[in-house]
């Protein structure tokens, strides 16, 4: 994935970025029934001054989607991982897959969403990576 270096003033002004040209993916994390999908950037730092001029943030995919009858889609605090299982992410497309609850008999369907098209998934250089203008926490979990 290509990296890129961001000026001082793009950085000051806290502009709305390319996430996939700006941040490198660490990994996607969906085990079970987690109610907490989480997915790693590591991008530059919101405080560019500032030893090691990059920072990991962690995404509860949760804040960004919904389960709407079998279809993900972006809604802000969807809690989509409560009906949406064996969730797949391809890092070089964007695309989440999962298997999801269509709300009718016990029946399930495959869904497929660009995190970063369809929910806005972005990097606000003065925020991090958020959605819906709600931006997460930096510090990644532990790598197992």
């Amino acid at each position: 994935m290509k990296l890129s270096i961001l000026s001082p003033a793009l950085l000051a002004a806290g502009a709305l970025v390319s996430l996939k040209d700006h941040c490198q993916f660490i990994r996607h994390i969906h085990t079970g029934n987690s109610e907490h999908p989480t997915i790693e950037y590591n991008c530059p730092s919101p405080n560019p001054v500032a030893w090691p001029y990059r920072a990991c943030w962690y995404v509860d995919l949760g804040k960004c989607f919904i389960n709407d009858m079998g279809q993900i889609r972006a809604q802000k605090d969807g809690a989509f991982s409560r009906s949406c299982r064996g969730c797949t992410f391809n890092p070089s497309t964007e695309i989440m897959r999962c298997r999801c609850d269509i709300g009718s008999a016990g029946t399930w369907r495959y869904s497929e969403v660009n995190i970063t098209l369809d929910a806005a998934l972005e990097y606000v250089s003065t925020e991090g990576v958020g959605c819906y203008g709600e931006f997460f926490q930096t510090g990644c979990q532990n790598s197992t």
